[in-house]
């Protein structure tokens, strides 16, 4: 598609089993519309006004300990919901040992439309040790060039655990996103991090072994092409009786004309009043 229509739309492929996506709206948008469609723990649609984006889709998964295999989060017992109320997906899932309070909301303004997504971890288990990932694949298509994945600014990441602000262009559409823990872990942002093919890092969670992403790159390279994707790790320390703590994933979809390829992610700073209200719902550590 070598001419950018006003709007987006980022259509995926469900990576759970579980059937029965639901769908969120930002009916209040002003100017444009948004809405997504979420299937367990899986987002598989982000619509925007109407191009057309592809790719497997954003999925989240849990590790218990260190040998252990990952797991999608909605493969847990679900224990409440799902609800939807407007713009807002909530579920939770969880065991004996630890609970995940699951959130999806979607908003739009112009040509920007985000996402953001709020897992809230609470531990019923002393000395627990929780693994969280998120996989995520998007090919932009709003033009003929290749899509370009890598951090903000595209070059060297930070040592870990810092690599977290992700880009990803492909000339006229920006994909932006960024992290942060709340609480009841050592580090702030991702533990590890990987950028690969969606088919890689699908791999990886679903194998039966315990994955420590590669933190790769660890220089300049960038990830190119349509099958670009990225992963995300955090690990949290040992969690007592009663700890919590808050993963938010903000995501944003900009499809202004684009000159740079960094210049996407400076309308990050345009949500920050959103990333407040998403914080407001901060668990406290016990």
């Amino acid at each position: 598609m070598g001419t950018l229509i006003a709007g987006l739309v980022l259509s995926l492929t469900v990576m759970t089993g579980q059937a029965g996506a639901v769908t969120i709206s930002d009916s209040l948008a002003a100017i444009s519309t948004a809405s997504a469609e979420v299937a367990g723990t899986s987002i598989t649609s982000w619509i925007s006004n109407g191009t057309e984006h592809h790719g497997l889709g954003a999925s989240y998964w849990y590790r218990v300990g260190d040998s252990g295999p990952e797991a999608l989060v909605s493969s847990l017992p679900l224990i409440g919901g799902p609800t939807v109320s407007g713009n807002t997906f909530n579920a939770s899932y969880g065991n004996a040992d630890f609970t995940i309070d699951f959130e999806v909301m979607v908003s739009s303004a112009g040509n920007i439309s985000t996402l953001p997504v709020t897992l809230d971890v609470t531990s019923h288990s002393d000395n627990l040790e929780l693994h969280l990932f998120e996989v995520h694949d998007l090919d932009l298509t709003t033009s003929t060039l290749g899509d370009v994945l890598g951090f903000v600014p595209i070059g060297p990441p930070p040592a870990p655990p810092q690599p977290n602000d992700i880009v990803q262009t492909d000339g006229f559409s920006t994909f932006s996103g960024n992290s942060e823990v709340l609480g009841g872990s050592p580090n702030v942002f991702p533990s590890h991090w990987q950028l690969d093919t969606a088919a890689a890092l699908s791999a990886l969670m679903a194998d039966g072994s315990a994955t420590t992403l590669a933190d790769t790159p660890a220089d300049s390279s960038t990830t190119v092409g349509p099958d670009a994707a990225f992963a995300f790790q955090w690990d949290t320390a040992p969690l007592a009786a009663n700890d919590s703590f808050q993963l938010i994933i903000r995501k944003q979809l900009d499809g202004a004309l684009i000159p740079e390829p960094v210049t996407g992610f400076l309308g990050l700073l345009s949500i920050a009043a959103l990333g407040s209200c998403v914080t407001a719902r901060r668990r406290t550590v016990a």
